[in-house]
């Protein structure tokens, strides 16, 4: 492994710790500390920085975020970087300060999100992902290495010696000073890699064919229900009756009628009441049991696509309970005039995705690494 580049920044460090001016801008709850060299190299390069208090926190448990951004600044990532982002992620709100970061590092094949069209960038990210990030970045890639994850990737961090520095046994979440650590320990690495772009993740023939298939159910039953359907819904939310309102029980009658006729689970109507303000309330529930109308329910993307007038299936699986996989889908409701008021998801049975478990958000091999 090289160690050109770490041992000239080490040696150019510890001279510029020794002098009373030089690296003034260090803080002070780095210095003296075994990753003190660490901290002041990516400092000097501006990959990571202090707090606005003026001190590192170097013990300060990092976020899936803060992560991401300091391994793509060591990638010396091109000036217009953020010009061509790859995905997009549903729980980005309040991160678009590392939205560009986070785009790249999925572009490079550094991270991924979760199947259920999430980031989770305010998550603590794990060492097991930090490091697994920091390898990929430096070339190392899920096929080069075989095996499974995370073993694979911690074996190899082993046989190059970049944990030394690091407890034993490993933490589960990284911190600062860590990713730091563990950063320098392959920066030059990082620094020569030069990684192709990651096309998107396939999707199985099988789990397409589901998601195709509950997505045109979505559309054929919100068809059914543009123009007068529409009207009365719209009516309802205006309302405020909410299940008192008089055309709510025979409105729920049409949709347990889709439910029924379609075999799916739920089929039921969920509508934006407040824009902007991150979330759904669902306002008429076809199944045996309604939902309460004001019951909330955290935006995701397929919910947005909807609103905006495209059938949309969700992006994985859920558990319905005992190995019972669902996939849901939703398309939108026009009233008599063509506007999208609501839309429309149901929630079908998708037995094939037991095959398939790293499909279902409720599976133990649904991950983000």
């Amino acid at each position: 492994m090289k160690r050109t580049l770490r041992n000239m920044l080490a040696v150019a460090v510890t001279l510029a710790l020794m002098s009373s001016n030089a690296f003034a801008a260090v803080p002070g709850d780095v210095e003296g500390q075994p990753y003190a060299v660490a901290v002041s190299a990516l400092m000097e390069k501006g990959i990571i920085t202090g707090d606005t208090d003026g001190s590192f926190h170097p013990d300060s448990e990092l976020t899936r975020a803060q992560a991401c951004t300091i391994i793509v600044k060591s990638m010396n990532p091109p000036a217009d970087f953020g010009k061509a982002k790859t995905d997009v992620f549903s729980d980005m709100a309040g991160y678009g300060w590392a939205a560009d970061y986070i785009s790249f590092a999925v572009q490079k094949g550094v991270t991924k999100g979760y199947p259920d069209g999430t980031f989770r960038p305010g998550k603590n990210v794990t060492m097991n992902e930090l490091v697994t990030m920091v390898l990929r970045a430096a070339g190392y890639s899920d096929e080069k290495l075989g095996g499974t994850w995370p073993g694979n990737y911690l074996s190899k961090a082993d046989e190059l010696k970049i944990l030394q520095a690091i407890p034993t046994p490993l933490p589960v979440n990284a911190t600062k000073w860590m990713a730091a650590e563990i950063t320098y320990s392959l920066l030059d690495e990082i620094e020569a890699a030069d990684l192709p772009d990651q096309g998107k993740t396939e999707i199985p023939a099988k789990v397409q064919q589901v998601m195709d298939k509950v997505t045109e159910l979505a559309t054929h039953y919100a068809k059914k229900l543009d123009g007068d359907f529409g009207d009365k819904h719209a009516a309802l939310m205006a309302s405020g009756q909410g299940q008192e309102y008089k055309d709510f029980a025979a409105m729920k009658a049409i949709l347990d009628g889709f439910r029924v006729e379609s075999k799916a689970y739920y089929v039921y109507c969920l509508i934006d009441g407040t824009p902007n303000d991150g979330h759904f309330e669902i306002t008429v529930d076809g199944s045996e049991e309604p939902d309460d109308w004001l019951n909330k329910y955290e935006t995701e993307s397929q919910f947005l696509a909807a609103m905006q007038g495209t059938p949309t299936p969700a992006p994985s699986a859920w558990d319905n309970g005992d190995n019972d996989p669902v996939w849901s889908a939703f398309a939108p409701i026009h009233d008599s005039k063509g506007n999208v008021v609501a839309i429309l998801g149901i929630d079908f049975p998708a037995p094939e995705i037991l095959d398939y478990p790293q499909w279902n958000r409720d599976s133990e091999q649904f991950k983000a690494e």
